[in-house]
């Protein structure tokens, strides 16, 4: 009896120390996240004011904290499945994206960004979302061509991301994402139309002022 005791508590000593070890990395990514989700958000406002000065600094701090958050996970793959730690690399790929398609660029892979590939693909249904509010900024500033060129960006990646229908257990509620997509794409189309024809119709007014003017 003494020996199977000894032996049981040297086993629950081990998985205590494991379990220690588990939950001071978990306090440890917690923080990561949250500091990685500060730094994104603040590189898409930068983005949305054209600072992309700016913009760069805060993704260059998000790029060394998304990092050092992926060494932490590659020691414990199972960090990875916490869904802070999930959320706050979803919002990295969602800034990286944004800030790309904004200023140009090849768009980084998931290896690129040290990130899963869920996380990627979730993070680009968001960055589609943050793409109608670049539009709009162009509408307002009457740049309709630049517009244009970021709702058919809006659409490809929407078409991308439509085979992806495998269970929300898997992709983390992309179809979900994917179909409150298919919603924004028709405001943004409609958007765009009526901007358009409001700036004919102040052309021809303007032309028709100036013909009773002569």
């Amino acid at each position: 009896m003494g020996e199977l005791l000894e032996h049981l508590r040297d086993t629950l000593a081990k998985i205590r120390s494991q379990l220690d070890e588990i939950d001071r990395l978990r306090e440890k990514c917690f923080e990561l996240s949250r500091r990685l989700i500060r730094q994104c958000s603040a590189a898409i406002k930068h983005v949305h004011r054209n600072e992309r000065n700016e913009a760069e600094v805060a993704l260059g701090a998000a790029g060394e904290i998304a990092e050092e958050l992926y060494g932490i996970a590659s020691t414990h793959p199972e960090i990875l499945s916490w869904g802070f730690v999930q959320d706050a690399q979803r919002e990295f790929a969602e800034a990286m994206l944004i800030f790309t398609v904004a200023f140009g660029g090849v768009l980084p892979t998931p290896e690129d960004l040290k990130v899963t590939d869920v996380a990627y693909i979730n993070g680009l249904a968001e960055a589609v979302s943050e793409l109608r509010r670049l539009i709009l900024s162009k509408l307002n500033g009457g740049d309709f061509e630049s517009a244009r060129k970021l709702m058919e960006i809006m659409e490809n990646i929407y078409y991308e991301l439509l085979p992806f229908d495998h269970p929300d257990a898997i992709t983390l509620g992309l179809r979900r994402r994917v179909d409150q997509l298919r919603l924004l794409l028709e405001r943004t189309a409609g958007d765009l139309t009526l901007a358009s024809q409001c700036t004919t119709l102040v052309q021809l007014l303007k032309r028709s002022a100036e013909g009773e003017k002569r």
